[in-house]
């Protein structure tokens, strides 16, 4: 169980009313749901950062990385395109064996909750911020209304919903060019066409960019074997070919709304989301020798494949006093990583093929994910000094993962191209009760009181298969180990 009790001040928003004013400046009231019913930031005693959709839009910003380095009290590392964590107030989205930053595309949680994605680097699926109504950005544990993997914070990207009356459309483009590497380019457009007046209208949203690279890979002929420990002069090898720029990457990313309101007090909205990320190589050079280069024996492509799917259907029902929501989704992600591991057999095996390291070998790693969540809630719908919100949540959650190193040059020595393959399924069941309630007790104070109860199953196996055997190993192969 997770209880809260707190008293404070409002939050701020970052965000300033633009153009002139009778009474100078103000600050913009931005309407949020970040304690799930919608409130302000004027009116919420958390330490959040609101920024509208309209003022993205103004600064340029278009991924959260970006977002996220103008935002005090957050910092990220990232490994590349796709492998970005983000840390609040020092706590990581892939930190131990759980994230605990919280990442959210409207009501659907979108970091896995296991740490097999996480541990790979893939924590979040990193969207364009094209057509959003806004950003939140929660500090602090949020444990009591969004569960265990918000303890450091939650990030939240709000879409538009669908305008049930006009017509409307946008394109956006983009040029600009990486330091070392060659021209980026980004593409986005938004498309709103009511089908029945008042009723029912469809929301589509498309994004493609790309980013050139700027690390090369270069072959080498000759490539110097390692001595001992230490690897050899490989800048001082001759070179075979140059692959140019070679980590560059693409998005391509579609989302599609459709809202349906049969009356004034119904909503129905259901929405699908999806993502593809293609890389030329991983961000990550050579260390020695520490140039922008990634160096091979044999011209191996190491590419790299994530594509992530999500299917919601939220409903939302209006009371006098109270508001009913239900939010189901369904997503699905997938990933492909391919590299050379030439230096490494070497190292494990010994010499072999004609130039001492193995003439043909990979290592893959593949993960899939499977992930279903329902929320319930019910919440205040009014302007009263008591408000609460109280609802049930459950999810499960399905990965699976294999990594796979093959040598071909061990098939006649050993009978087999297997130097290592490891599986690892896991699962998490969680089901949650919460409740949240706010007081205000004077204009500008309020105390809030909050639960979680919750329960989950994980399960985890690990077979790891070592085989043939490496220096100083028995030659019998190993049983798999659970």
């Amino acid at each position: 169980m997770l209880p809260v009790i707190l008293a404070g001040l409002p939050g701020g928003a970052w965000a300033q009313q633009q153009g002139p004013s009778t009474d100078g400046d103000q600050l913009t009231e931005i309407v949020i749901t970040a304690e799930k019913r919608v409130s302000t930031v004027q009116q919420t005693p958390i330490s959040i950062t609101a920024v509208s959709g309209d003022q993205l839009s103004k600064e340029g910003i278009t991924d959260v990385g970006r977002l996220a380095s103008q935002v005090p009290g957050i910092a990220m590392a990232s490994e590349g395109p796709g492998r970005t964590q983000f840390n609040i107030r020092g706590l990581s989205s892939s930190g131990g064996s759980s994230p605990t930053v919280g990442f959210y595309l409207d009501d659907v949680p979108v970091t896995p909750p296991t740490s097999q994605l996480a541990s790979a680097g893939k924590v979040m699926i990193d969207p364009d911020l094209y057509d959003l109504a806004r950003v939140e950005i929660l500090r602090g544990p949020q444990g009591t209304l969004y569960g265990a993997s918000s303890m450091g914070g939650t990030i939240r990207l709000i879409t538009n919903d669908p305008d049930l009356e006009h017509f409307s459309g946008r394109v956006q483009a983009g040029v600009s060019g990486t330091d070392g590497g060659g021209v980026n380019y980004s593409g986005n457009f938004m498309l709103n066409v009511p089908i029945v007046s008042d009723k029912l209208a469809l929301r589509l949203v498309g994004t493609e960019k790309y980013n050139s690279g700027f690390i090369d890979r270069i072959v080498t002929n000759d490539f110097p074997l390692p001595n001992g420990t230490m690897r050899g002069d490989v800048a001082g090898a001759p070179v075979a070919k140059v692959h140019s720029n070679d980590n560059d990457d693409r998005t391509t990313g579609f989302r599609a709304t459709l809202l349906f309101k049969p009356t004034e007090d119904l909503s129905i909205e259901p929405a699908i989301f999806h993502q593809r990320l293609t890389t030329g190589a991983l961000s990550a050079i050579d260390m020695p020798p520490g140039t922008m280069a990634h160096y091979q024996p044999y011209d191996v492509p190491e590419s790299s494949l994530q594509a992530f799917d999500d299917y919601s259907l939220r409903i939302k029902y209006d009371l006098s006093n109270i508001s009913l929501q239900s939010i189901t989704s369904l997503l699905r992600g997938s990933s492909y990583v391919k590299e050379d591991d030439a230096e490494s057999q070497y190292f494990a095996f010994g010499p072999m093929g004609p130039t001492g390291l193995p003439t043909d070998n990979s290592t893959t790693e593949r993960h899939s994910s499977h992930q279903f969540n329902q929320e319930l809630r019910v919440s205040s719908n009014d302007d009263s000094i008591l408000q609460w919100v109280a609802g049930g949540f459950y999810s499960r959650f399905s990965d699976h993962l294999l990594v796979r190193n093959t040598v071909n040059d061990l098939v006649p020595i050993y009978g087999t191209a297997n130097a290592f393959t490891d599986v690892e399924p896991d699962s998490l069941t969680q089901q949650a009760l919460f409740g949240e309630v706010n007081y205000q007790f004077l204009p500008d104070w309020k105390a809030t009181v909050g639960l979680r109860y919750f329960h989950y199953r994980f399960e985890y196996q690990q077979t790891p298969i070592v085989w043939p055997p490496r220096r100083g190993r028995s030659a019998a192969p190993p049983a798999p180990m659970a």
